[in-house]
């Protein structure tokens, strides 16, 4: 499967093409490639004239790294679930996309003030794009907010949280 990020060649039906492809940007119609030239310059190229596209190398891709937090035994606990979206994201200037590639917990090693208030719990629940949600995605993250609760509280059916 070809991806951005991946160098490829596209023949087209007027010429041969070599570059990068990018991460099409929202403001391009679904109807066009972009690709990265070795120039440093990028092409559109619309995809009714596209014959072919050729894998010549797959990009590696960025992964993520995990750090930890160390809990205090006189602090409250306050658990944070991410759920992936433009604030979890990183550019990646090979493909000039975005990727989600913040962990909860990053968020956590980024603002270590908090740590000074509470235990913080941080997980990844998730790694979507804001405009890639479904109700799907929601109901997920309503199952797994309840889940924390239900850790917490004793559930007494007739008043809720109890």
């Amino acid at each position: 499967m070809i991806r951005p990020g991946d160098r490829v060649l596209v023949k087209t039906t007027d010429e041969e093409i070599e570059g990068v492809l990018m991460q099409r940007p929202e403001i391009v119609p679904g109807n066009a490639l972009i690709l990265k030239l070795d120039s440093g310059y990028n092409v559109g190229i619309a995809k009714n004239k596209v014959k072919s596209i050729n894998l010549l190398k797959a990009s590696e891709r960025p992964v993520a790294t995990r750090r930890e937090i160390k809990a205090r035994a006189d602090l409250p606990k306050v658990v944070i679930l991410s759920t992936g979206g433009t604030i979890s994201s990183k550019v990646d200037y090979k493909t000039g996309g975005t990727f989600p590639a913040l962990t909860a917990e990053d968020f956590v090693i980024n603002t270590p003030d908090i740590l000074e208030y509470a235990n913080i719990e941080a997980r990844n629940i998730s790694q979507v794009f804001s405009e890639d949600l479904t109700p799907k995605h929601w109901q997920k993250f309503a199952t797994e907010i309840a889940k924390e609760i239900k850790k917490r509280y004793a559930i007494n059916p007739l008043c809720g949280i109890g």
